[in-house]
Parts: structure tokens; C-alpha cells; sequence
């Protein structure tokens, strides 16, 4: 592994020094990590810089930067209020534990702060985990504040002790927010102070759905915004005898066209953590039931009568079935679409050797609204890289379509982008290829911070260099694509 140093660094220089040849976008000294829309042709994203420094970025559909607003903490995350950009920020830049929650509120018109106020203070010294819920338009809704049991700040790595800890919750509440920025607080009563807390998702109206696994159950509550619990299912689970969830990976979304119905998909191990499990549920709370497809045993077997697919047989980078994982779920009217792609990380023996992330074919899904499965499709691809970004795909819906855009290995230490349309009426889909751009190939898409604009797309390219310290920069690009 220690010899892939020396040959991706001289990549990295042959691919500056041929991009410095030709006119390219501006480089910015930061990269973003999330994203919301402000209009059909706006957006505002999350600044992270290489130093202990955070910010909003004003980007419009042409990849320009109209204005950039720093942030006085770290920012735990944004959405939209009012048509302006809201974003939650705190002090502490380590493991101390948060004394006090801010929340700055910027004009999208004039890019300037309206308000900037302390909304939530800690009673004590409790490590704690937040979460913004927002709805599908990525408008503010709560902000989610988990205390778990660990106190103080252990100021290194954590032991396993500590960590389950930090993992087991001894208090739920949802932050809201009035007209006038008042924050109250609604204690929420959950199964999670007995399980283990995985996330939020967040409807139209925006109430709050906490899932959590624990007792060999999946576990969903629907709660209102007075913080009472109108609804909990669960579903059978196999789990590990100590809930972990380190090794655990999902994905949900609500059915935009209904408020009741949650898909939710998971990867956890089994029982004597020999192999890993892919389930699929759908949470119908006007029902009053938890629809299940059955659960994947991704093994040897899986992975033997999945390449007996014909359609499988012309894939040449699906590499190890049972690495998949929850990728996404996304909605086009009565069809409901998930996705698991291959993805691993792999790491030297030896301490200082570089890690790399991988991700290859993935697996598309096409049911109805009964968990029907009507369609299914192989993605032949393959990605790798130094730096966590990139994996995984953009989705958007578009005219009863589904398009994905992606990143894949074009060569050494160089990319190329992708975007495939999906018809889930035909069960079909093609590739495009979109222009790059004058931007190292190097440089692979942040799948995160994708903007789907109404007639083009605008990726950034960033770039994390951990060899001689954390560097973070970026480029941004506007991709035309097909309507």
C-alpha cells in the first residue's frame, strides 16, 4: 500500500500541471458538505475549510459564487426558513461537550445576517447528538437533540466503554422554532432511551419520525409537533446481542405524496455477526402496519444466484455482492425505487498506510406501493479514491423519470461523471456521459452537494489532501444535462 503513495502523488502533479494549461474555474480554499435551494436557479451550501473555520457559500445555476458569510462556530447544519437560509452552529471544535447552540438566520436576497441567537443551552456536561429535520423542500422543521450518557470530554479516542455510552441515549428532545425565532423545547418520550437511536425523517407537515433498533425490533415513532407520539411500528430484526450500530448503514424517505407511509431500508449484521442483512420496510402509520419484503443474507449463496441474472452476466465491476448497501429510495408516483451499491474501505496493515474507498455495481429496484418488486437493474461501474467523498449516486426526479449522476474511475487517480435516466414504467435506463469541465480529473463530484437546477446541474469538485496535513479546496462547475 505504501508504494501507492509516490505514484498517486505524481498523478496529482501530471493532473495539475495539464489543468494549468488550459482556462478553469476559480479554486476556493474550502470545500461544501451540504446543500439546500433557495429557488429554482439559487442555493446556499456549508463551508468547510481546512482550518477550524466554517461558512455559508451563496452559488446561483452558472457555478458562481455570489457572496460567501463565515459562520462564528462549527456548523452542525442548514436549512430553510422563511425563504433565507437558517444554519446551526456551536462553539467547540472537539470533544468537548456543547455548551450552548446557535442559530444565525442570513437574508438570501441581501446575504447578511438577520439574527444570530443561543437557542438550546446543555443543563450539564453531556455529550450530545443533533440532527435538523427538514422537509422534502429542505425547509427548517426541528432540530433534533439527542443526550447520551457520556460526560466530560475523554480527549482522545474514545474506549468501548465510552462509546457505548455515547451510543445509549438518556434523552430525546425537538427544538422548534417560532415566527420570531423563540425556541421551545418538546420532550419526546421514545423507544430510543432502550435501543438505539439511527435517525429522523421528517413529512410534509413536519412531523417527527424517530427510528431506532433495539430487543431484535426496527422500531418507528411518529410524533406531532407538541411532541406527542401519534404512532409506533416495529418489524422483526435480526440483530447482535449488543445493538451495535457501528456497522450499520440505511437509508429512508417519506412517500412525498403521503404523509403516512415511511420506506426505510438497512444493513446490519445477523445474530452471530457472520454475515450481513439488507431489509427493506415500509411504515404505513395510517394503517397501523410495518410492510416487509423479506431480508437479504448477503452471502456466498446471495451472491451465486444473483450473477445467474442475465442481465448481471455482462457486468464487469460488480466485485463483492456482499458488500452492498443502502444507497437510496426515492419516489416517481406509484413506483418506489431502491438502490444498494458495493461499497468498501480498505486500509494497510501498517500505521500511516493510506486508506482507500471503493464503491463498484450497484443494484436498482422498482416496486409498487404493495413492495411488489416489477423491475430490476444492474449499474456496471466502478469508483476509488484517497478521500471519503464521491461514492454513492445524486438522485432526481424529473418528469416521472429518475436521473443519477455519479462518479467513476476513468484511470489512475482519474474520473469521469455520469448520469443515468431511469424509467420505472419500462424498467429501463441509459447513460449519459455529461461534460467535465476544466477541472483535474483528479478531482472527483461531491455526490452530497449536487444542485439540480432547472436546466443544468452545478457539481463541486473538491479535493482533500491528508498527506502532509488537512488541505481542502474546490472548483465549481455547471453541467448541461438532458431535460
Amino acid at each position: 500500500m505504501k508504494n501507492l503513495y509516490p505514484l498517486l502523488l505524481l498523478c496529482l502533479f501530471i493532473s495539475r500541471s495539464q489543468a494549468q494549461k488550459k482556462e478553469k474555474p476559480e479554486e476556493y480554499p474550502w470545500m461544501m458538505n451540504e446543500r439546500i435551494y433557495l429557488s429554482d436557479s439559487t442555493g446556499v451550501g456549508n463551508q468547510e475549510f481546512s482550518s477550524k473555520k466554517s461558512g455559508l457559500v451563496f452559488v446561483n445555476n452558472n457555478a458562481q459564487v455570489s457572496k460567501e458569510l463565515e459562520t462564528p462556530g462549527r456548523t452542525l447544519g442548514i436549512a430553510k426558513w422563511k425563504g433565507n437560509a437558517l444554519v446551526f452552529y456551536v462553539n467547540e471544535w472537539d470533544g468537548k461537550p456543547v455548551k450552548e447552540i446557535h442559530a444565525l438566520l442570513a437574508d438570501a436576497k441581501t446575504k447578511t445576517v438577520l439574527s444570530d441567537k443561543v437557542i438550546w443551552q446543555n443543563p450539564g456536561d453531556a455529550q450530545i447528538e443533533c440532527r435538523v429535520g427538514k422537509d422534502e423542500e429542505g425547509q427548517f422543521r426541528y432540530l433534533l437533540i439527542r443526550t447520551s450518557a457520556l460526560t466530560g470530554d475523554p480527549g482522545r479516542s474514545l474506549s468501548d466503554k465510552e462509546l457505548k455510552k455515547k451510543l445509549t441515549t438518556t434523552a430525546l428532545q425537538a427544538l422548534l422554532l417560532s415566527d420570531k425565532m423563540e425556541a421551545t423545547l418538546q420532550p419526546l418520550s421514545s423507544a430510543v432511551t432502550g435501543g438505539s437511536f439511527l435517525g429522523t425523517y421528517t413529512n410534509r407537515k413536519g412531523e417527527i419520525t424517530v427510528i431506532s433498533i433495539g430487543n431484535e425490533k426496527v422500531v418507528a415513532e411518529k410524533f406531532g409537533l407538541n411532541g406527542q407520539l401519534q404512532k409506533k411500528l416495529d418489524s422483526p430484526l435480526e440483530l447482535p446481542e449488543d445493538n451495535n450500530t457501528r456497522w450499520v448503514h440505511f437509508t429512508g424517505k417519506y412517500d412525498p405524496s403521503d404523509d403516512e407511509r415511511l420506506a426505510f431500508s438497512i444493513k446490519n449484521p445477523d445474530h452471530k455477526d457472520k454475515h450481513n442483512l439488507i431489509s427493506l420496510f415500509i411504515f404505513d402509520f395510517a394503517a397501523g402496519k410495518t410492510l416487509a419484503n423479506g431480508t437479504i443474507t448477503l452471502d456466498k449463496d446471495f451472491s451465486k444466484e444473483t450473477r445467474k441474472d442475465p442481465a448481471m452476466t455482462t457486468g464487469k465491476h460488480f466485485k463483492d455482492l456482499e458488500t452492498l448497501k443502502p444507497a437510496f429510495i426515492e419516489f416517481i408516483g406509484d413506483k418506489m425505487i431502491v438502490c444498494n451499491e458495493e461499497q468498501t474501505i480498505w486500509a494497510g496493515g501498517q500505521q500511516g498506510s493510506a486508506v482507500r474507498y471503493e464503491s463498484a455495481g450497484a443494484i436498482v429496484y422498482i416496486y409498487d406501493r404493495q413492495l411488489r418488486l416489477l423491475h430490476h437493474l444492474f449499474i456496471d461501474k466502478e469508483y476509488e479514491t484517497f478521500i471519503d467523498l464521491g461514492r454513492g449516486f445524486s438522485p432526481r426526479v424529473r418528469d416521472g423519470r429518475l436521473f443519477l449522476f455519479d462518479n467513476e474511475l476513468a484511470g489512475i487517480a482519474s474520473y469521469a461523471n455520469h448520469y443515468y435516466i431511469i424509467d420505472p414504467e419500462k424498467g429501463t435506463f441509459e447513460k449519459k456521459d455529461p461534460e467535465w469541465g476544466n477541472v483535474m480529473k483528479s478531482y472527483p463530484v461531491d455526490v452530497r452537494t449536487v444542485f439540480w437546477f432547472k436546466k443544468n446541474i452545478m457539481v463541486s469538485h473538491p479535493s482533500g489532501n491528508y498527506f502532509f496535513g488537512k488541505h481542502v479546496d474546490s472548483y465549481l462547475v455547471k453541467i448541461d444535462y438532458l431535460p
